[in-house]
């Protein structure tokens, strides 16, 4: 009983000795950081597909008057006629077409495209037409006098075709013009005053035609800065009105029978420095 009692009280004394041993914590223990919460990700918004645009629906006629140049000039023939003659294809989406947005043709190009025929009328009922390139084809015949009625053309390149005939007076018409490409044709008279003297060109090629007459003195009033007469029947002086064309930069009059001397007023064309004057016969020394 006795060794019992002593068993107890070791026992109870290793117990408190163990308690009293354990460290107390700190009074200014720092507590563990709480983890930092992910954030949740914001889906992205899918893309809102822009609308498809509604096709251009050709406004009436415009279909018509191409599907007659393409029966005039072989069209089966062409070296490219993608869309051409198919119902299932918008005309306005045919090679070497554009339309505006309401239909309307505004150009028509179809250079070295292998054209052979004539051109039809019916391209002067294109009231918005601005731009056509048939140029390098083996198209003939005339120029229409139908065309007066392109009221908004502005581009016309015809050169390296079979054209014959005269330049339509009537094409006078055409106020909005500043491009006429007629070289390397079969063009013959006269240059109509009212054609190249309405004071908006830019550019005039009739080299290599067959061109004669005299240059109108209007001619000089348009605000040039490309002229080629080489290689014509023109003949005449060149106006002392040349000296204003401060834009023109190309002007040849080669081969040409224009005569007289070179007007000292040319030194105010500042920009020309393309001048070809072989062969024609001029006199005199130069400015």
């Amino acid at each position: 009983m006795r060794y019992l009692c002593v068993l107890v009280a070791t026992l109870a004394g290793a117990s408190a000795q163990t308690t009293a041993a354990a460290p107390a914590a700190p009074p200014d223990a720092v507590a563990a950081p709480k983890p930092t919460p992910v954030p949740t990700p914001v889906p992205t918004p899918e893309p809102t597909p822009e609308p498809t645009p509604a096709p251009i629906v050709p406004a009436r006629g415009q279909c018509e008057a191409l599907q007659t140049l393409f029966e005039k000039t072989r069209g089966a023939s062409w070296q490219n006629n993608t869309g051409w003659m198919t119902t299932h294809v918008s005309c306005c989406k045919w090679h070497g077409i554009t339309c505006d947005t309401e239909g309307f043709i505004t150009k028509i190009e179809l250079p070295f495209n292998k054209l052979a025929g004539v051109l039809p009328d019916d391209i002067g009922g294109l009231a918005r037409l601005e731009n056509l390139q048939l140029d390098h084809n083996s198209i003939s015949g005339t120029l229409p006098r139908a065309w007066d009625s392109l009221a908004a053309l502005e581009y016309v390149f015809l050169g390296g075709t079979f054209i014959s005939g005269t330049i339509p007076p009537e094409y006078g018409s055409l106020k909005r013009m500043v491009n006429w490409d007629l070289g390397v044709t079969s063009i013959s008279g006269t240059l109509p005053e009212s054609v190249i003297g309405k004071g908006g060109l830019h550019y005039v090629n009739v080299a290599l035609t067959q061109v004669s007459g005299t240059i109108p003195h209007k001619f000089f009033k348009n605000p040039l800065d490309y002229v080629n007469f080489g290689r014509t029947s023109l003949s005449g002086t060149i106006s002392d009105a040349i000296g204003k064309l401060d834009q023109l930069d190309h002007f040849y009059m080669e081969h040409t029978a224009v005569s007289g001397t070179l007007p000292d007023s040319i030194k105010g064309a500042r920009r020309l420095y393309d001048l070809d004057l072989e062969g024609a016969r001029l006199s005199g020394t130069l400015p």
